[in-house]
This record gives C-alpha cells, sequence and structure tokens, in this order.
C-alpha cells in the first residue's frame, strides 16, 4: 500500500488513514473560502450563481464555532422563506469543502421550494446528497487549477480520496450491514450486539481484506452511526449520489447540462409537477407525485425506469 509505504508504518489501520501525507496547516478565513466557493459554481450558470451569492451575503449562516453549540453542520428549510444553514467553520480545508457541500443543500432547496407548494417541496433522499457532492466536485476542480504549492495539490489529492473511501466505499459498507441486519429482523431473528459484531467483522474482511489492520474496536463500529437509529435506509445514497454528482461533474454538454434543471430529473416530489389527469386516469410511474394525483393510484415502476420510485414515500432530510 502506497500510503503505507510513505507514512513507513509497519502495519496500517484505519485509523492511519487520517494522518496526512505532507505537513500541510494552511488556513482558510471565513473570506476566502466564499470567494472559492462563489468561484467554483460558475459553471452550473448565471440563476444559480445570483442564488449562491445571496445566500453567503445575507446572514443565512451561522458560522463559527460558540460554547454551547452543537457540532457538526446543516442546512435546514423553512418554506416560504429560505434555509439557514449551521456551520463550526475554523478555516481548516476540510471546513472549507463543508461549506460548499451544505451550500449545495441549501440552493437545492430553494430550487425544490420555488418549484413546488409545500406539500410537496421536499426532495427524496435518492437525490438528497446530489447536489452537495457535486459542489465539493467543483471546489476541488477550481482549487486545483489555482494552486501554486506542491503541498496544498497533495493535501487537496488527499480531500478527493478521502471523499472516495469515506463517502463512497465506507457508506456502500454501511449500507450492506444495515441490509444485512433488517434480513435478520424480517426473519424475527434476535438482533445482539454479539451479532452486529459478527457481520461488522465479516464485512471489515470483506472490503478490506488483508490491505489493513483491523482492530476489534472497529467491529463496534455500528454503535457510533446515527443514521442506523434514525433515518434507517439513508447511508446507500451516500453512495449513489456520490457516483451520480461525479457523472454531472465529468458531463461535456456545458453549464446547463450541470445546472439545476438536471437535479429535478430523478426527483418525484423535487421536480415540477404533471399537468392534473382526469378521474379515474392513472398516473405515470415516472413522473407524478402523489398531490397531482386525482385518484392517489400511483403506478408501480420497474426499478430499472425508475430507481427513485422506491424511495418517494421515504422521509427526505435536508442533510445531516
Amino acid at each position: 500500500m502506497l500510503r503505507k509505504k510513505i507514512l513507513n508504518l509497519p502495519d496500517y489501520h484505519l485509523y492511519d488513514g487520517s494522518i496526512p501525507i505532507v505537513d500541510f496547516d494552511k488556513l482558510y478565513p471565513y473570506e476566502e473560502a466564499k470567494t472559492y466557493v462563489a468561484a467554483c459554481i460558475k459553471p452550473l450558470g448565471k440563476e444559480y450563481e445570483t442564488k449562491m451569492n445571496t445566500a453567503l451575503a445575507e446572514g443565512w449562516i451561522d458560522v463559527y464555532e460558540t460554547p454551547g453549540k452543537r457540532s457538526g453542520a446543516y442546512s435546514s428549510n423553512v418554506y416560504g422563506v429560505h434555509p439557514y444553514m449551521l456551520m463550526n467553520y475554523n478555516e481548516t480545508l476540510d471546513q472549507v469543502f463543508t461549506l460548499a457541500h451544505e451550500l449545495g443543500h441549501t440552493i437545492h432547496t430553494i430550487l425544490a421550494s420555488e418549484n413546488q407548494p409545500f406539500a410537496t417541496h421536499d426532495y427524496t433522499i435518492f437525490v438528497a446528497e446530489v447536489a452537495s457532492t457535486l459542489n465539493e466536485r467543483l471546489l476541488l476542480d477550481y482549487m486545483l487549477s489555482k494552486t501554486k504549492d506542491p503541498k496544498e495539490r497533495i493535501a487537496l489529492l488527499q480531500q478527493a480520496i478521502s471523499n472516495i473511501t469515506g463517502t463512497f466505499y465506507f457508506q456502500t459498507m454501511l449500507a450492506d450491514f444495515e441490509w444485512q441486519v433488517h434480513q435478520l429482523v424480517e426473519q424475527g431473528q434476535p438482533i445482539t450486539s454479539d451479532k452486529l459484531k459478527e457481520i461488522t467483522a465479516q464485512l471489515d474482511s470483506t472490503y478490506y481484506g488483508d490491505a489493513v489492520a483491523v482492530d476489534e474496536l472497529y467491529h463496534y463500529v455500528w454503535s457510533r452511526i446515527p443514521h442506523f437509529y434514525r433515518t434507517p435506509f439513508y447511508v446507500y445514497q451516500y453512495a449513489t449520489c456520490f457516483a451520480s454528482s461525479a457523472r454531472r461533474r465529468s458531463s461535456r454538454a456545458g453549464p446547463r447540462a450541470l445546472g439545476p434543471p438536471a437535479w429535478g430529473a430523478c426527483n418525484p416530489r423535487g421536480a415540477k409537477s404533471p399537468p392534473p389527469r382526469a378521474p379515474g386516469e392513472s398516473c405515470p410511474a415516472t413522473s407524478c407525485p402523489p398531490a397531482a394525483c386525482p385518484t392517489g393510484s400511483l403506478r408501480s415502476a420497474p426499478a430499472s425506469r425508475s430507481p427513485c420510485r422506491a424511495a418517494a414515500a421515504t422521509r427526505s432530510w435536508a442533510c445531516t
């Protein structure tokens, strides 16, 4: 393993992934971070840029850490007003990317609210992380194009690799764990800490093999993942949205292909409603939200046609 060799480690543990390869401790003042984020999203078009500048300039963001403030970051909507964002900005590179991420949620939410009535403005979890992770990718591209510092370039590439392992690979493993546990529940099997540990140990072996040394305590990772308990079957869409945003970023069709209309394409509750239908007429399974269907009879669609459909009835969360 390359990192093991560079860091000169006898064994490589999962927690060694947090060790920076280079000594890079540059700080990014908030005003500087705002300029990076505002500049990187220009490929998304003028409308998106205008909304982004409004969000950054008009007091929607609680920026800095303060005593008693909860940790993390999120975007929370007030329909008919605008979203508010919580940050704990500490001038690190990671927080610059967090700012871009949460602003993706904020602008996505604004667009959904502007195009939907209250009853149908929530977007499904299947698309909830597309806008946020796309913003991160655009920020990475922008900062790589501007930096002249070799250490900063390495730090940025390390950030990108960490996103792949943490947002795509690890979340897929968590989704695998969650599915296996729910299978046991459906079979009427008892769920104990020993059983959860056994499933995790098997997955650690499957996903990491002999590339890393997995410590015993990592087999209890299920105890610290709040999504398992608060929002079941959420983690899978970090991986699907990450892959979707990668596809959007690689588009060569110009800004319109990256712009806001793209997010409505696979979003039954966050896209524009189709015209009203006559009583008794079924709604197309790929497009009609429940509020637009006079009979309330949505047809089921094959997964290959409408992967969003399974998530349409799931409560959406603006951010985690």
